[in-house]
This record gives C-alpha cells, sequence and structure tokens, in this order.
C-alpha cells in the first residue's frame, strides 16, 4: 500500500508496524490445482519445484490453438500499428524490448498467442489503446538487466479499453493499467496467474531486492464504466514469487451505480522474499488505496497472503460482502512472521472524503502463528453487519484453507466446467 507508515493490531494488545513511505502490496501467486496445493496449502506433499508447477501449469492448459507449421510462429518481437487480430509466438531477448508493443487507437485484438521475454510482455504506451488479449500464454525469462523485475504480462497506459480474458500468466509481474481515460472500461476474467514476481535480478541467475507488482492494479482508473475482475485464479510460491496487493485499485473509480467489481476470484498466497523473517506490506484484494470511489469486492476466497486478505483503506462508497478469507499463518511448516489481520476497514491516510464503507456477510478464519485468531479489525465501517467467524475461535487448520478452495472449484464448475479445468492447471483426473 502507498503511504505512511502503518500500525495495525494483531490481537490483544498486539501489533504489527509497517514501515516504510511508499509501499505497494504483493502477493504471490501459484497456479496448482487442488490436488496439487503442497505443505503451501495444506494437501498432501508432492515435489515443490516452481519449474516443475509451471510446467505443469502451461502444458496442460488451452492457450494456443493456431497450426504448428513455421510460417505462424515469429521469434521476434512485434509492434502493431494497426487494427486487427494477430496470432502466433512473439519472443524479446531483451528486458528494454517488449514481446509485443501496440501503437495504435484502432481494435486490437491478441488471440491464441504466445508470448516470451524478460521485459514487458504486451506494452500499450500512451496510444488511446483498444486491446483485448484472449487465449494467451505469457512466460517471464529472467531479466537481462540487473536491478530489474519480471516484466508484465501487460503494461497499459491512457487507455481506453482493455480486456485480458482465459490467459495464462507464469512469472511475471502482472497486469499494469495507469491512467485511464474517463470512462474506460477494464475487464479482466477467466485468467491462470502462476506467481507474480517483483523480485530484482541481481544479474547473476538470483535476486536482491523487491519491486511492488501486482496480479493487477488499476492506478488512476477514471470514471470507469462496466469494469471487472472476476473469475481469475493467482496462486503464489513462497520463494519463487513476490507480490504486493493482488488485486490493487489505487486512486481509481467506477460510477455511482456501477462500481468497480472484483467478484469470484481465487487468491492463494501471497508472501514476502523469506516469509520466516522479512516484514510485508501487501496481501490479497485492497480497495481504495490512495482514494478513489465506487469499488466492490465480493465471493472472493482469498487464502493466506499474510498480512491482510481483504481490506478497505480509504476512498468512499467501497464495500466488502460475501468473501472467504482463511489463512493458518504457516506455509511449509513455516510460521508467517509478517501475517496480521484477515479483514480491515481503516482510514488508513484520514482521507478526508473517506465514508460509506460497508463489510456484509464475510465469512473469516485467520490466524497468527503465536498471537492465534485475528480475524478482522473495523474501526473505520460505516456498515458492519452479518460477518462470521468461521468455526468460532477454533484453531485456523490447513483443511479450512483447503476446503475453501474446494467450495471455489465446486463454483467455478457449477459456472463452467471447461473453464474450472483450465483454471486448476491439469486435468481433472491429474495425481
Amino acid at each position: 500500500m502507498d503511504g505512511p507508515d502503518r500500525l495495525v493490531p494483531l490481537a490483544a494488545g498486539v501489533a504489527l508496524l509497517l514501515v516504510g513511505s511508499v509501499h505497494r502490496w504483493v502477493a504471490r501467486l501459484v497456479a496448482l490445482p487442488v490436488v496439487l496445493l503442497t505443505g503451501l496449502f495444506g494437501a498432501t506433499p508432492v515435489a515443490k519445484a516452481s519449474d516443475h508447477l509451471a510446467e505443469r501449469a502451461l502444458r496442460n492448459t488451452r492457450t494456443v490453438d493456431h497450426p504448428s507449421d513455421a510460417s505462424t510462429v515469429a521469434e521476434d518481437p512485434l509492434v502493431i500499428t494497426k487494427g486487427g487480430t494477430y496470432t502466433g509466438t512473439y519472443v524479446s531477448h531483451a528486458t528494454s524490448v517488449p514481446a509485443v508493443t501496440v501503437l495504435t487507437d484502432e481494435p486490437v485484438v491478441l488471440e491464441d498467442v504466445v508470448l516470451r521475454g524478460p521485459g514487458a510482455l504486451v506494452h500499450a504506451p500512451w496510444s488511446d489503446v483498444d486491446l483485448t488479449i484472449r487465449h494467451a500464454r505469457g512466460e517471464a525469462t529472467y531479466p537481462t538487466v540487473a536491478g530489474e523485475p519480471a516484466g508484465r504480462f501487460l503494461h497499459a497506459e491512457g487507455y481506453h479499453h482493455v480486456v485480458v480474458e482465459d490467459s495464462v500468466m507464469v512469472g511475471t509481474s502482472g497486469i499494469y493499467l495507469n491512467a485511464s481515460h474517463p470512462g474506460a472500461t477494464v475487464r479482466v476474467t477467466g485468467n491462470l496467474a502462476v506467481n507474480v514476481d517483483g523480485r530484482l535480478a541481481d544479474g547473476d541467475g538470483g535476486y536482491d531486492g523487491v519491486h511492488y507488482v501486482q496480479f493487477v492494479q488499476l492506478n488512476a482508473g477514471t470514471r470507469l464504466r462496466d469494469t471487472e475482475i472476476a473469475w481469475n485464479r493467482i496462486v503464489n510460491e513462497p520463494g519463487a514469487s513476490r507480490v504486493e496487493d493482488v488485486v490493487s485499485l489505487f486512486k481509481s473509480s467506477g460510477r455511482p451505480g456501477d462500481p468497480i467489481r472484483v467478484h469470484h476470484n481465487l487468491v492463494q498466497g501471497a508472501f514476502p522474499s523469506d516469509p520466516a523473517t522479512d516484514d510485508f506490506s501487501g496481501g490479497g484484494i485492497m480497495l481504495g488505496d490512495g482514494g478513489g470511489a465506487h469499488q466492490v469486492a465480493y465471493a472472493n476466497t482469498v487464502v493466506n497472503t499474510t498480512n491482510y486478505g481483504v481490506a478497505i483503506s480509504g476512498g468512499r462508497d467501497m464495500a466488502l460482502r460475501d468473501n472467504v478469507v482463511v489463512g493458518s499463518g504457516v506455509v511449509d511448516d513455516t510460521p508467517l512472521a509478517a501475517q496480521n489481520v484477515g479483514l480491515y476497514v481503516w482510514n488508513h491516510a484520514d482521507d478526508p472524503a473517506f465514508g460509506d464503507a460497508v463489510a456484509t456477510d464475510n465469512h473469516v478464519a485467520w490466524a497468527h502463528p503465536e498471537h492465534g485468531r485475528n480475524d478482522w479489525w473495523h474501526p473505520d465501517a460505516d456498515t458492519w453487519a452479518d460477518n462470521e467467524r468461521l468455526q468460532g475461535d477454533a484453531a485456523v487448520t490447513k483443511r479450512m484453507e483447503r476446503d475453501a478452495v474446494q467450495a471455489w472449484f465446486d463454483a467455478a464448475a457449477d459456472r463452467d466446467v471447461e473453464a474450472a479445468t483450465r483454471l486448476a492447471g491439469l486435468p481433472p483426473d491429474a495425481p
């Protein structure tokens, strides 16, 4: 979260101080089927190498459906200056060169594409872009410049209309949409994101430092229309990812009666570089970061995202409704040092416009590994009603995390069996 230091109560006189002049909440998401959620989320242990997980997610996910003939494959970056539908494989080998650059305001569709590179996979700089990305596979490679993170799956500025749907992104630093045109539309739906990664390359195959990234951040979206982030699965693995807020709505606004909608997403994991020792200002789904208006998060499932699960930290006309938020405070038998609170409503920056903050019908079980349950903190909620502490004051277990994940998959399957299978990253009968 961007802003001054913050003090958030844990329980009975215990608090965490989040220090720093600028915070961007990052979440770590690894795409695994329910049967492969290892000690990370409480299932039977299996091989945990992040490359193995990423490979399985990519191999078993429908992303590309064009002929394998060499004529359809361009092992070079692509610069688009004219509208149309584009397919194929586009690869960059330099952090400074996007795999695809869009330089037109005519409607562009990237469909059934493979994108690979160390920098931005798709970049649309100040072009009033009208862009749809569908059935894409985006793979980040190790940065070619020390001090840089993996590139964004999509980085667009001054956009008019953006759709990202039914795609897979592995090891990227997510989607960053900056400075919309007033009344723009954004739809990010049905995607699978594995290991959102803001770690900075040290130039020698390792990492040193962090850049704050997200699965999706809307920054300075103005009076957005018909905008939603929905039915995505984001899985972050400790030691292979570093996200701040998984979903961040920063200084962004919808419209009265037409809020920005964040719903039915499955968020699994958000961790600092070293979960056992590091401070962490990131977490799950953040509304009202830096202000904004007309935002709602509902029917999301958020599991073990360390610092917080879902939150309202500023703005006006914000709502958290019917979310399931579960965190045991332990990953791979390691206590999460920065584990904090499941749900909070707090006017963090004393925003004078803050108001109409609502939290209703949420279901929370959140625990600190030493201090026990810390489900919520809501000093600035205008409406607080019918929120449930799951299983009362009982210890939060890995079984509770698994049950929450399975319930999300059941709901996804009821909606669309094919989509649920794809979001699992493996076939239904995978071992």
